[in-house]
C-alpha cells in the first residue's frame, strides 16, 4: 500500500472525452459545463433586477436519496457566477435557491435535473431555471449513490441500474472496506488517527443499504482507495460535495491514479504535490464546507468514482467501448494542518464509470 498517488491533469481528460469516447453521450454534459452556462444566464439576468449582488442558498434533493451533492453544486456555480462578474455575498436583495434530483430522459439515459429560481426579499420569484446533467461520474457524485456498472453495457442498461440503486441499493462491507457490490474490485476504506499518531481501519455499518462509519469531531482521517483490478483506476473523490481538490494550487486536477492491483492512501486535501491538509472533521461552522458558504445540512458523505485509466500510448482494457489508442451539531471536514504528500503528475486516459462508492460519516439522528 502506498500513501500517494498520482494525478490526471483537468486538460488531459478533457481531450479523452472528445475523442477517444465522443460516443458516449452520457459524457455530453457535465456538470461544470451546465453551471457554466446558467451562471451566464443569471449573470446577464441580474442587472434587471437592480441586484448589486447574489446570495447562493441551497440545492436539496428529495429526502431519500439522502445526497449531500447539493454541496458541491452550490460551490461549483458560485466559483462560474464569479468568474462571470457577480459578487456573491450572504445578504443581498436576491437570492438563489435550487432542487436536484434523478431520473432519465426520452431516451432512457440517466439524469441529473437541476432546478431553481432567483427570488427577492419577498420571497417573490425573479427567474426560474433548469439544467440536465448527464455524465454518469457527476451524477454520482451529485446523488452519494453506490453502484457498479459493465464498461461495455449499452446505455439505456446502465443508466437502468444506476437509477435502480435508489430502491435497491448493493452497497456490501468487505470487513473495513466499503464496495458497491459483493466482489467488485474496487473499494475505500477509512482510517481514523488514533491516540498513539496510527492510522487505523474504522469499521462501518449498512442502514438502509447506505454505508456509516462513525467518526468524532477532531477526528482526523485518511482515504484508502483499493483497485483489485489488473490494469489501472482514475478515481474522482468528492467530500461534503466538495472536490478533493478545491483547496489545491492545482485546480484543474481531476483525478487520482491507483496502479493495477494495489492500494493508495489520500492523506488530506490536495494543496501541492508536496503537501496536503489534512481531513480533521469539525463541527459545521469550522469546516471545509462552511469557507464556501455551503449549507450545513448537506454534509457527510465521501463518494470515490472509479474508472479504468492508461496511458496516452497504451491500450485500454478489453472492455472499454469505443477503444482507442490514445449547525445542528453536524460533522463537517475542515482543512486541517499541513503535512508532507508527495506525488507526480501523470496523464492517462480515462474511461467509462465503472462503480462508484459513498461512505457517510455525519449519520441523521434517529
Amino acid at each position: 500500500m502506498t500513501d500517494f498517488v498520482p494525478y490526471v491533469r483537468w486538460s488531459c481528460l478533457t481531450l479523452v472525452l472528445a475523442f477517444s469516447h465522443s460516443a458516449v453521450a452520457a459524457e455530453s454534459v457535465s456538470l461544470d459545463k451546465a453551471l457554466s452556462g446558467l451562471a451566464g444566464d443569471i449573470a446577464a439576468a441580474l442587472p434587471r433586477f437592480g441586484a448589486e449582488s447574489l446570495a447562493v442558498g441551497t440545492f436539496t434533493a428529495p429526502p431519500q436519496l439522502v445526497a449531500s451533492g447539493g454541496a458541491g453544486i452550490a460551490n461549483q456555480l458560485t466559483g462560474h457566477l464569479e468568474k462571470a462578474g457577480v459578487l456573491i455575498a450572504r445578504r443581498a436583495n436576491v437570492g438563489l435557491r435550487g432542487r436536484f434530483s434523478l431520473g432519465k430522459t426520452a431516451r432512457g439515459q440517466a439524469t441529473a435535473t437541476i432546478t431553481g429560481e432567483l427570488v427577492d426579499n419577498s420571497d417573490r420569484t425573479l427567474l426560474s431555471f433548469s439544467r440536465q446533467v448527464e455524465s454518469e461520474s457527476d451524477i454520482a457524485s451529485i446523488t452519494g449513490l453506490t453502484f457498479e456498472v459493465e464498461a461495455d453495457a449499452p446505455i439505456k442498461q446502465r443508466s437502468e441500474e444506476i437509477v435502480a440503486t435508489v430502491d435497491n441499493p448493493t452497497t456490501h462491507l468487505d470487513g473495513t472496506v466499503v464496495r458497491a457490490r459483493d466482489g467488485s474490485p474496487y473499494g475505500i476504506e477509512l482510517l481514523v488517527k488514533d491516540p498513539g499518531g496510527s492510522f487505523s481501519p474504522r469499521p462501518g455499518v449498512l442502514d438502509d443499504g447506505l454505508a456509516f462509519v462513525d467518526i468524532a469531531v477532531n477526528d482526523i482521517y485518511r482515504i484508502r482507495l483499493i483497485n483489485d483490478t489488473d490494469y489501472d483506476a482514475a478515481a474522482l473523490v468528492t467530500i461534503d460535495g466538495l472536490s478533493i481538490f478545491a483547496f489545491s494550487d492545482h485546480p484543474e486536477y481531476k483525478h487520482f491514479i491507483i496502479p493495477a492491483e494495489s492500494s493508495g492512501t489520500i492523506r488530506g486535501w490536495h494543496k501541492t504535490n508536496q503537501k496536503v491538509n489534512e481531513f480533521h472533521v469539525k463541527d459545521y461552522a469550522d469546516s471545509a464546507a462552511a469557507q464556501r458558504l455551503i449549507d450545513s445540512s448537506q454534509v457527510g458523505t465521501i463518494t470515490v468514482s472509479f474508472s479504468a485509466a492508461w496511458p496516452l500510448d497504451g491500450d485500454p482494457p478489453p472492455d472499454e467501448p469505443g477503444r482507442v489508442r490514445g449547525p445542528d451539531g453536524k460533522r463537517a471536514t475542515a482543512v486541517g494542518r499541513t503535512v508532507e504528500s508527495v506525488s507526480a503528475e501523470v496523464k492517462r486516459e480515462v474511461g467509462r464509470l465503472r462503480a462508484a462508492v459513498s461512505l457517510r460519516y455525519d449519520k441523521p439522528a434517529e
